[in-house]
């Protein structure tokens, strides 16, 4: 068979219904070297891009900019609340 339905199961944005853990990716391939976030705020539409050491890259589609933001700290850490990066949000003055 060519194109049509084989061709939409090869789309990387594709996730199952959830997707995946930010913090068990990086445990898995170890914490982003590099985490890329889209936001299309009319759509609603908030999407991160992460690579990490092994070669792995990771895309996922969230419904909110909180929610692509908290996936992308999971995955540059390693961990749940993305404490793996100092604990907390960086201060900018």
């Amino acid at each position: 068979m060519a194109g049509g339905a084989g061709t939409a199961t090869m789309d990387p944005l594709s996730q199952p219904a959830g997707g995946e853990d930010g913090s068990q990716v990086a445990q898995e391939h170890g914490p982003a070297v590099e985490v890329n976030l889209m936001h299309n705020h009319e759509a609603g539409e908030h999407h991160v891009h992460s690579k990490h050491p092994d070669g792995h890259e990771h895309h996922s589609q969230h419904g909110s900019a909180a929610e692509a933001h908290d996936h992308a700290k999971q995955l540059a850490s390693g961990n749940e609340g993305g404490e793996g990066m100092g604990g907390e949000e960086p201060e900018y003055e």
